[in-house]
């Protein structure tokens, strides 16, 4: 069977007033790019890249990141491979979840002594793992007398996890169970679960067992159901574990016969809780942790509060809400966690040393994030940065410019150092007040970060703050019509609106309703050579009519003129649909791009050789969009057997002559590798249109047996048996021509 190496790759940024594509990255085997090193991770963009994971073993102890979110419904049942077997061979790596969602997580299990989660098992005996800013949409996790099963991590034996959450679903375990994590024994902080949970003992809302772990700012909002160790956050917590400033909110159903291990927060506690809260009127327990044992300390039955007392910030006793952790809106919703609020914009940039006027010659570098409460204009910061000339990593000055274009200089607006932990430590303090000004300023990408050392006092590092990865394109099909002379083409493109399904906002469309659609061939450096398609056209949506219904649709009218004809938004699925039918895609060429853009967002999809099959729902682009001016032919399904007569081909794909061609009155050639035949003029009939067919005569000489010719069409198919010998292994070179026609394709099985 015909294999061919494909790679789904996105990129997606900010463009200006004219919509530029982004550089792909360069393939890895198993994954979309990277080395595994902390300065170049390999780059996850699609399921397979995600799955393969858990097949490469020996990749547990390197550097990941996500670059797109992740739709796994393609999993289903055992299929996933979990990343991180047990506490002898789990994952010591670092996950980048890079404020992407996994949707649709799907794995049910009966075997025994598993541990189930897309992490199985974070962290050994000696190294932990790190695993931050990844979300899960819509869990489906299933597994009977699992070890421990939870949504991001079955055990978390040793390591940390940071700002990762899962918002909907349901998992559910005989034993060591959680929204979250199944059981912990290390460190989680600002991280949330909201997804049904369901089991027999050690079941919580937020994490199963706390087995020498510390859980840090963190809540729960899912209902939970158990028999026994039964609380809305955790189920039991052990000796020299902590909860410290976390919350539950959910429904607790506990089926005890004997045992009173259940409590709003926690079945049992034998570590210490600090400042912890629950909703005693939606979990329908007046008690904090289950009576027996209760060795522990912290538990405070006055901590259970009503629901509107869990939706004001006085009730929240020791928490800081002027902190860049967590936020509340009084009287409206439970406290959220900082980086989790609707109206925050996160926006993250690279530091190097090329950035900057005057470039230095330095090996630093630095990863920055910027987040902004676009409603109060609050500005926070964590800066991480490597490798600096001056040893002790610390730094001499740090400032936020600007306005600025990339290679400008301009005014400092945020002193970073001055509001910063220390000079070692870049992330900030409190939140520093911004005015309106200086907010639009930064969504428009006019503000940059550059840092001084003693060894580079002018600067060593810059780096313009460019607002990306807003929206994500997940499919690119294009169909060739029958005609070349008149448009006849489609092409329907779908995608996301945002890096993270959870941040879309419908009044981003409000007030950004002129849509830009553009594709461009491009050349290997991604500049444009031709475009394509290009269309600019105004919504006119009722912004009333738009946040009540949360969908929108546009139809060009009959009298405008333009390619796209239809485009629809779901905001509830943060989803969108382009399309265009009956006009000209022809000179479109490998490879090209996809800008869409309204308003600030854009996203930039590329198509080459390596993704373009996926890209095109999984079929092959039609070749005479492809082909341009010259002779083409592209097969794309190709099975070669062997038998006691011969080995036989059957063989179909794409093909597009240049010029008209009848072949009714040539010799046609065919080689297939060491293969060749020749197909006297005269033997091919012309049935209709551009269609040609040739049939072997009954007493007929030659192993071709059956060959399809259809230029309306742009397909060829051939069938060869009883030949000799045929290539079926390698690199094999299919060639067809004639006096008129000539063209190659090499088939790799």
């Amino acid at each position: 069977m015909l294999k061919k190496n494909i790679l789904l790759l996105f990129v997606v940024g900010l463009l200006c007033n004219i919509c530029l594509p982004q550089h792909a990255h360069a393939a890895d085997e198993a994954y979309g790019g990277g080395s595994g090193t902390i300065l170049d991770p390999y780059l996850i963009y699609t399921a397979e890249n995600l799955q393969k994971i858990g097949k490469n073993q020996d990749d547990w102890d390197k550097h990941f990141k996500l670059m797109s979110d992740i739709d796994m419904k393609k999993f289903t049942g055992t299929k996933f491979n979990i990343i991180g077997r047990s506490a002898t061979n789990a994952f010591t790596g670092v996950f980048d979840g890079n404020q992407k969602v996994i949707i649709n997580f799907n794995y049910k299990t009966a075997t025994a002594n598993e541990y189930v989660g897309l992490f199985g098992v974070v962290g050994d005996l000696v190294d932990g793992g790190l695993i931050f800013d990844l979300g899960f949409v819509d869990v489906d996790l299933d597994a009977i007398n699992a070890s421990a099963v939870g949504s991001l991590v079955g055990f978390l034996q040793k390591g940390t996890i940071e700002r990762c959450f899962v918002s909907s679903g349901i998992v559910s375990n005989t034993d060591f169970v959680g929204g979250l994590v199944g059981a912990n024994s290390g460190s989680i902080f600002q991280s949330y679960a909201a997804c049904k949970v369901l089991g027999n003992v050690q079941v919580g809302g937020f994490v199963g067992s706390q087995q020498a772990g510390l859980i840090q700012n963190c809540y729960s909002q899912g209902n939970v159901t158990g028999e026994d160790f039964v609380g809305g956050f955790a189920g039991d917590q052990f000796e020299f574990s902590s909860l410290i400033n976390c919350y539950s909110s959910g429904k607790v159903n506990a089926f005890a016969l004997v045992t009173n291990n259940f409590g709003g927060l926690v079945g049992t506690n034998e570590g210490e809780i600090i400042d912890c809260y629950w909703d005693k009127q939606k979990s329908d327990f007046d008690n904090m942790c289950g009576t027996q044992p209760n060795d522990g300390v912290g538990c405070k039955n006055s901590n259970g509060q009503s629901t509107n007392k869990m939706q004001l910030e006085d009730t929240f006793e020791n928490w800081n809400f002027d902190s860049p952790i967590w936020t509340i809106d009084d009287d409206f919703l439970y406290p959220q966690l900082w980086w989790d609020a609707t109206n925050l914009t996160t926006i993250s940039f690279d530091l190097t040393p090329q950035q900057l006027i005057n470039p230095v010659t330095s090996d630093a570098s630095g990863d920055g994030r910027l987040i902004l409460n676009t409603d109060t204009q609050e500005l926070t910061w964590d800066i991480d940065l490597s490798d600096l000339t001056d040893g002790d990593g610390s730094v001499s000055s740090a400032h936020f410019f600007g306005p600025a274009e990339s290679g400008q200089t301009a005014s400092s607006q945020v002193d970073i150092l001055t509001n910063s932990q220390s000079l070692t430590d870049l992330s900030s303090v409190s939140p520093v007040q911004l005015t309106t000004t200086q907010s639009n300023e930064i969504l428009g990408g006019l503000w940059y970060a550059q840092i001084s050392t003693t060894a580079f006092g002018d600067g060593e590092l810059r780096g313009q703050v460019n607002r990306d990865e807003t929206i994500t394109l997940d499919a690119v099909a294009v169909k060739a019509g029958k005609s070349r002379d008149i448009p006849q083409d489609s092409v329907k493109i779908e995608g996301k609106l945002y890096s993270s399904i959870q941040k879309a906002n419908v009044d981003d469309l409000v007030f950004a309703q002129d849509m830009c659609v553009i594709v461009n061939n491009v050349d290997p450096n991604n500049n444009i050579v031709t475009t394509i398609l290009t269309d600019q056209f105004t919504l006119n949506t009722n912004p009333d009519t738009l946040r009540n219904s949360q969908k929108f649709s546009y139809k060009r009218d009959k009298n405008s003129n333009g390619p796209i004809e239809k485009m629809s938004i779901d905001f509830t699925l943060n989803t969108f649909e382009i399309s265009g039918k009956k006009i000209s895609l022809s000179g479109l060429q490998l490879p090209f791009s996809v800008t869409i853009k309204f308003g600030i967002y854009s996203g930039v999809g590329m198509v080459d050789d390596a993704n373009a099959e996926i890209v095109n729902k999984g079929k092959p682009l039609p070749i005479c969009l492809l082909s341009g001016s010259a002779d083409a032919v592209s097969i794309d399904k190709a099975k070669v057997k062997s038998g006691k007569k011969g080995d036989s081909l059957n063989a179909s794909g794409g093909l597009s002559a240049a010029q008209a061609v009848d072949f009714t009155a040539e010799a046609l050639t065919v080689k297939w590798g060491g293969f060749t035949e020749v197909i006297p003029a005269g033997n091919f009939t012309n049935k209709k249109g551009q269609k040609f067919s040739y049939k072997k005569p009954k007493e007929g000489a030659g192993a071709i047996s059956k060959m399809d010719i259809d230029l309306d069409k742009c397909s060829i198919k051939l069938s060869i048996k009883d030949a000799t010998s045929l290539d079926k292994e390698g690199n094999v070179l299919f060639e067809i021509s004639s006096d008129n026609f000539s063209a190659t394709d090499t088939i790799i099985f």
